[in-house]
């Protein structure tokens, strides 16, 4: 039995939705692969679309992992970077 899935893509890259994956895969902890087609868009992009993963699909802030896996641009900069604040930033709401 698989405890995680690892690599899930969510829109705009992939067609299913983080919610639809959440009951296609109860208790399963997601890996979520911030979508590439992001990467070019800028750091205000990469923080709007990061928010929107953690409101979506973090819950209670358990079982749910944001990652890069392909190269991106500028080493991060505009991209890794914005992304990780965002994260830690991001907190469960009560």
């Amino acid at each position: 039995m698989l405890d995680f899935i690892e690599s899930f893509t969510p829109p705009p890259d992939c067609d299913l939705p983080l919610a639809a994956a959440r009951r296609a895969w109860p208790g399963k902890t997601l890996m979520v692969n911030f979508p590439s087609s992001l990467h070019l868009q800028g750091p205000a992009a990469i923080r709007a679309h990061a928010r929107r993963l953690l409101e979506e699909g973090a819950g209670d802030g358990r079982h749910f992992m944001v990652g890069v896996i392909e190269d991106v641009p500028d080493r991060g900069v505009q991209t890794v970077v914005p992304l990780a604040e965002e994260v830690a930033a991001w907190r469960v709401q009560p």
